[in-house]
């Protein structure tokens, strides 16, 4: 997964409509210029989007190495007691410390943290971030 900013970013687009610098929703597929800080970041906006789809119906992000070489992590949302995305919880390391395998135990148990907090805080977890 892309993270054309730090983690929560993309948590952020993945689950939030789409909207403008105004806070006005985007009508179709455009969306805001991503800056590339490495070779792994996602620039391609079809890609992009696709890529955000499955964070979208997983409910966590990962970051392979978009903002930072050698680094990988993996976010998830909280959301306030209007479903709405208020921050965001990740976990990252070193490449050779987070290897696919160790995303895929670190996913979950980070979107379980962050219904956690969200239930912390009188929130409730969006659609997308349910188990």
């Amino acid at each position: 997964m892309t993270s054309p900013a730090p983690t929560s970013d993309p948590i952020w687009n993945a689950i939030s409509p789409r909207r403008n610098h105004r806070g006005r929703r985007q009508r179709g597929r455009q969306g805001p210029h991503v800056r590339q800080f490495t070779a792994n970041t996602i620039v391609d906006p079809e890609a992009l989007f696709a890529d955000l789809a499955v964070a979208r119906m997983r409910g966590w992000t990962i970051d392979d190495q978009e903002r930072a070489e050698g680094m990988r992590c993996v976010g998830a949302a909280v959301y306030n007691k209007h479903g709405e995305v208020i921050g965001a919880i990740s976990v990252s390391g070193p490449l050779v410390r987070m290897s696919d395998e160790r995303l895929g135990e670190l996913g979950p148990i980070v979107k379980r943290a962050a219904a956690e907090i969200t239930n912390g805080v009188g929130g409730i977890v969006g659609q997308t971030n349910s188990n």
